[in-house]
């Protein structure tokens, strides 16, 4: 029964990331939120920019609010979420330090 779990629960997370439940509207944010412009420094060397659609969807792909999961799939949605907040929980406690740490060594850098 455990095998039986873990290969449906494997299966619909491969389905999931090969994008085969997704609609057109879900493609349509995914292509904004990976769409980058090149700004070019006086023909020296093209410099990828991401696009702001990347941070404006950013809620919606951390809270799970894929066309697929609202109907029938909401436990599934409510697990997703709390792997979601304990990645979050994880970059925030790398990130916090170190951004404090990178303000430390710039203000001492300007004494």
């Amino acid at each position: 029964m455990f095998l039986g779990f873990v290969w449906i629960s494997t299966t619909l997370v491969c389905n999931i990331c090969e994008a085969q439940f997704l609609t057109n509207a879900d493609k349509q944010v995914l292509q904004d939120m990976t769409a980058y412009r090149v700004m070019d420094s006086q023909g020296l060397i093209g410099v990828p920019i991401m696009g702001v659609e990347f941070f404006t969807n950013l809620p919606r792909f951390l809270t799970f609010q894929y066309g697929f999961l609202t109907s029938g799939f909401t436990l599934i949605r409510f697990f997703l979420m709390c792997i979601s907040v304990g990645v979050m929980w994880g970059l925030i406690q790398v990130f916090i330090p170190a951004a404090f740490s990178a303000v430390g060594s710039l203000l001492r850098f300007f004494r």
